[in-house]
């Protein structure tokens, strides 16, 4: 009969085997070695004035030398090598090699450091902090359905907080979001959208995401009648009428901002310094001005007779 076809004998090998198993583990952790980890790279400042200006590497490989078994614990427990730089304002050249007790070993791990194998130097460049509301610009590309037109794009929230070093942050003028496509829109529509990365930002703080808002209305015209035309910039000594003295404005825009809008929110004016001459007979334009938000606005009539005279003599 064959000796592996018992199942005690299988059960006294396989004993046999986890039991030398055990036996050579032991022996090899016990044993010293020498071996190479990557730990992290932390770097502490405590001045909430000062940060670093280029960021560092995030980590640093080290040689050390100890036994088996702690090596081994240091996949179980968080190992460092950490830099204070909290009374430096300026930069500052670190010999990593030459600094060996800034690793920072857990307490269960019994190992020495035997040397800093990359990074062997690196400058840490500080700066003011600085902080900035940075205005966002939105990419987008939008056409309407017949009918319809967008009247604003805007953005929630409308400027992001850039902090981090004064040397990049105080040189960012606009964040521009990424490429929005929108066809033959109907209706308002939201986007929540990335910002366009910005290269000499990467170590700042700062929101990645913003929300577009489009609002689409329907196409609407209004009329508001009979509104003054004022005169601007009438000569000293001189008097001057338009006729006809009122006129009509035909506004288009999207439906609900023209249902609030009145006569009021617009000007109709002629300036006479940069339309009139002595001399001239020809009609000239008029400007309407308006901070609503419609898409024209026009008089009716659009050009007008100047009759300029001399002022009277009061007696």
């Amino acid at each position: 009969m064959n000796l592996f076809d018992k199942p005690s004998s299988m059960k006294a090998l396989s004993g046999a085997f986890i039991l030398a198993l055990t036996f050579w583990l032991v022996i090899k952790l016990s044993h010293s070695y020498e071996h190479t980890v990557e730990i992290p790279l932390q770097v502490t400042i405590n001045n909430p004035e000062i940060v670093l200006k280029y960021p560092a590497p995030d980590s640093v490989q080290v040689s050390l030398y100890g036994r088996g078994i702690d090596l081994l614990r240091l996949n179980f427990y968080d190992a460092s090598y950490t830099v204070d730089l909290s009374d430096e304002s300026e930069s500052f050249d670190l010999n990593l090699n030459d600094n060996k007790e800034y690793v920072k070993l857990p307490s269960q791990v019994k190992a020495s450091v035997r040397s800093i194998m990359r990074p062997h130097e690196f400058r840490f460049e500080l700066d003011r902090r600085s902080t900035r509301k940075i205005p966002v610009q939105v990419n987008a590309e939008v056409s309407t359905a017949n009918g319809f037109i967008l009247t604003s794009i805007t953005t929630s929230p409308d400027s992001i907080s850039l902090m981090g070093p004064a040397g990049f942050v105080d040189t960012v003028g606009i964040f521009r979001t990424e490429a929005l496509r929108f066809k033959d829109l109907d209706q308002s529509e939201q986007a929540l959208v990335k910002l366009r990365p910005v290269t000499k930002v990467f170590f700042c703080e700062f929101q990645k995401e913003v929300t577009v808002n489009l609002d689409v209305q329907r196409l609407t015209e209004k009329t508001f009648e009979n509104v003054t035309v004022q005169l601007r910039n009438i000569p000293p000594g001189l008097d001057a009428v338009s006729l006809p003295p009122t006129t009509n404005i035909y506004v288009k825009g999207g439906d609900k901002i023209l249902a609030e809008c009145v006569p009021e929110d617009f000007t109709v004016y002629i300036d006479l310094a940069k339309v009139w001459k002595p001399g001239n007979k020809e009609k000239v334009p008029a400007v309407v001005e308006t901070s609503a938000n419609v898409l024209t606005a026009e008089p009716d009539p659009a050009r007008f007779e100047l009759v300029v005279k001399k002022k009277e003599k009061t007696q």
